[in-house]
Order: structure tokens, then C-alpha cells, then sequence
């Protein structure tokens, strides 16, 4: 790696774990449409300068349908992330959400032919096990498995997995700063659309949550744009397991500066072994 990949990828870390942590804090008192479409123009509104700077736009069918797909599947990951926000602790949350480490990988063989090394089936079976060590509860059968927010994390995490394998293959035809800014905008424009009582919604934003709304935002738009520029330096099956190691830094954020303290030893011990198991499949 170099070190101007070194830099991006702490920028993503850093930025998305603020990001992450505010959310969980925004998202657990207040509306999550009107959150996520405050979240979606106001980031949009950050990448804007760079975008007009940079614009280009390609003509052909195939990036337009690309960006088409990745629009749709930002704007599902924008309002179900959020919601899992809402219903889960963010240092259960994060071990988690590492699905998406394992279902990334996948994809990224399948579709983009990216190469694996033979310690990868140990990788997933260690990501597999920390997020079974994280949900464990010993008063409940299912553990936390059968809780709402458990349930919305690990369905946010699975639809989040197909956004950096396209995100990957639409950079091959826009720029950073302007794909940033299409991907933020659009989805803004469908949750838009949904029927809604818009007015009482982003009163509520405004009123209870402006300034963690444009934390998230903006800490959202930076972490996003660092992603970018690291998948154009690196492979995503190399990339997205790296930048995964930030859940340590969100799970004892979590714990200090949110008080989430239940089950410590299970949240601790599962994201460890998560990590673990993200680091052996980018080797």
C-alpha cells in the first residue's frame, strides 16, 4: 500500500466511525426518513463544489444504468441503516454488520474477478462466529438474534454489501467527486418521492437534531469520498476488509461515549473475532 492509501483509508475509518456513532444518536430519538434525507442533500450539498470542478458525464448505457442501480440501492441502504440505527446499540450494531465482509468478498470474485487467497474460507468462519459471539445472550435462547434491531442490522448489512461492488464498477467511468455527489443527490430525489408528512419531519430533524444530522453528513461525505479513492487504488477484496477494522474504534465509542454497556464481553470479544476474520480475508 502507499502511504497515500494509508491516508485515505484512516480519513474513511476515522470520519465513518464519527459518523456511525452520531447516527446511533441522532437516529434513536428522531424521525429516520426526514434524517435520511436531510443526511442525503446536505452531504450532496458538501461533495457539489468538488463535483462541478471535476464534471464530466459519460453518454453510453452501461454507466448510466450502473449509477441507475447504485442510486436505488443507496437510497434502501440510507433509510434501513438508519433505522437499525434507531433499534440497535451501536457496539452490537458494528461486529454485526461485518456480514457485509463476507458478502463483499463473494462478489467481488463473482463479479468483478477479483483473486482470493487460500486462508479466506478461515476468514468467513471467524466473521461468522464473532457476529454469533456479539449477539450472544445467556438469558435467551436465540440470544439477541430475535431482537428488531438485530434483525434490521443484518438485512441493512446485506443490501449494504452490493453498494461497494458497484461502487467499484462505476468509478470506471465517473469521477470521484461527481459519482460522490450523484450518489448522495438521487437517492435524496427517491426517498423524496415517498409519501410522506414531510413538514412534521424534518421540523423534528431541525428542532431535536440539526447540528448530529450535519455532523453525520458531513462526516458521511468525507468517510465516502476517502472509500472512493481507496477503491481506485486498491482491489475491494483488499480494500473494504481494511477499512472494516474501524468497528473496533465504533464499538468502544459506543461503550464510552454512548454508556451501551450491556453484555461488554460478548460485544468486545465478537468484534475482535470479526476483525480477525476481516483481516485474513483480504491476505
Amino acid at each position: 500500500m502507499t502511504p497515500i492509501s494509508i491516508i485515505y483509508i484512516l480519513g474513511a475509518i476515522i470520519f465513518g466511525a464519527s459518523s456511525k456513532i452520531l447516527s446511533r444518536y441522532s437516529a434513536e430519538t428522531t424521525n429516520v426518513l426526514g434524517l435520511a434525507i436531510f443526511i442525503q442533500f446536505t452531504a450532496a450539498l458538501i461533495f457539489l463544489p468538488s463535483a462541478i470542478i471535476h464534471f464530466s458525464f459519460p453518454s453510453n448505457t452501461t454507466p448510466l444504468l450502473a449509477l441507475t442501480l447504485a442510486s436505488i440501492v443507496w437510497a434502501i441502504i440510507a433509510v434501513t441503516s438508519l433505522n437499525s440505527h434507531k433499534h440497535t446499540p451501536v457496539s452490537l450494531r458494528e461486529p454485526i454488520s461485518q456480514l457485509r465482509a463476507i458478502v463483499v468478498f463473494l462478489l467481488g470474485i463473482l463479479l468483478l474477478g477479483e483473486s482470493w487467497s487460500g486462508k479466506a474460507f478461515f476468514g468467513t468462519v471467524l466473521i461468522a462466529l464473532g457476529i454469533t459471539i456479539a449477539i450472544f445472550h445467556p438469558e435467551r435462547k436465540f440470544g439477541n438474534f430475535k431482537n428488531r434491531g438485530v434483525q434490521l442490522t443484518i438485512l441493512s448489512s446485506t443490501i449494504a454489501a452490493i453498494a461497494p461492488i458497484m461502487d467499484k464498477f462505476s468509478l470506471g467511468f465517473f469521477d470521484p467527486n461527481v459519482y460522490g455527489f450523484l450518489v448522495y443527490f438521487i437517492p435524496g430525489l427517491i426517498l423524496l418521492s415517498i409519501p410522506q408528512p414531510r413538514r412534521e419531519n424534518f421540523k423534528e430533524v431541525f428542532k431535536n437534531k440539526f447540528w448530529p444530522a450535519v455532523g453525520i453528513s458531513v462526516s458521511s461525505a468525507i468517510s465516502y469520498f476517502c472509500i472512493l479513492k481507496t477503491y481506485l487504488l486498491l482491489p475491494v477484496t483488499i480494500a473494504y476488509p481494511i477499512l472494516q477494522t474501524s468497528s473496533l474504534v465504533v464499538v468502544i465509542s459506543g461503550i464510552v461515549l454512548l454508556k451501551e454497556k450491556n453484555n461488554l464481553f460478548f460485544k468486545i470479544a465478537g468484534t475482535i473475532v470479526t476483525i480477525l476474520g476481516v483481516i485474513l480475508l483480504k491476505q
